[in-house]
């Protein structure tokens, strides 16, 4: 009885080992994988759209070219120049979830982020006559200025282009004693539960090219701040993001 409780206990060691020792191997594997696709976005994707944003900026300081050529060329610099912020993006949290860079966090006014970020989709909002009214007082708040400022200009687009045209795009902040919630507040076009989803779980099926990858990065900027993102859907097609951001 007691040589076959032994070869029990030592068929359970084995097969312990053996499962630690698969699981180390995966796990090395695992690691090895996503390095080498950091690597890829950094060095297969990232330098030669920059050398077709450096191309396409010589093409168009030449005084040859037309005016069609030079509105094409202007979208593709353009269309190059948001792929290589993804880009770097991606790299950037990576570097941030493995410690390799340490957030700069300092006070930041909402107010004058807010500014500059709608200055930038200034004919967007003329386009579809939207009237902008934001109530943030003259908080700040404290993160990592470069970062942080991403994540607003991602939902901003968001909600700029979900938005119903000649509505009011309203944007608040509400503090408590557990901290800041900010709210963007539309009328137009509902995210399904199903769009929801894939916004926050980086799903590529998403129906917006870039769409999904954007609010992922969104997400991810708010977490690494300790902080949670969520969209409220309410009647009558007026909608909410709320980020919630301890103090």
């Amino acid at each position: 009885m007691s040589i076959a409780k032994d070869c029990c206990l030592i068929c359970i060691l084995i097969l312990t080992f053996y499962y630690i020792f698969q699981y180390n191997s995966l796990k090395r594997k695992f690691f090895k994988e996503k390095e080498l696709f950091i690597h890829i976005l950094g060095h297969d994707f990232r330098v030669p759209v920059i050398a077709q944003i450096r191309g396409l900026d010589l093409v168009l300081q030449k005084s040859f070219v037309v005016q069609e050529d030079d509105f094409l060329l202007d979208e593709i610099n353009k269309s190059c120049k948001y792929t290589l912020d993804m880009v770097t993006m991606l790299m950037n949290i990576y570097k941030i979830e493995n410690g390799e860079i340490i957030l700069n966090y300092e006070n930041i006014n909402l107010r004058e982020c807010f500014t500059t970020i709608l200055d930038e989709f200034s004919d967007c909002i003329e386009s579809k006559n939207i009237n902008i009214v934001f109530d943030v007082g003259n908080e700040s708040i404290y993160a990592d200025k470069t970062y942080f400022i991403k994540a607003l200009r991602i939902l901003i687009n968001t909600v700029l282009r979900y938005s119903a045209n000649n509505k009011t795009v309203s944007i608040t902040l509400l503090k408590n004693i557990n901290g800041m919630k900010l709210t963007l507040k539309y009328v137009g076009n509902s995210l399904s539960q199903d769009e929801y989803s894939r916004l926050f779980e980086l799903n590529p099926t998403y129906s917006a090219v870039g769409q999904g990858i954007q609010m992922y990065l969104c997400k991810k900027i708010i977490d690494l701040h300790n902080g949670k993102i969520k969209f409220c859907p309410k009647l009558n097609q007026n909608n909410d993001f709320d980020v919630i951001l301890p103090y």
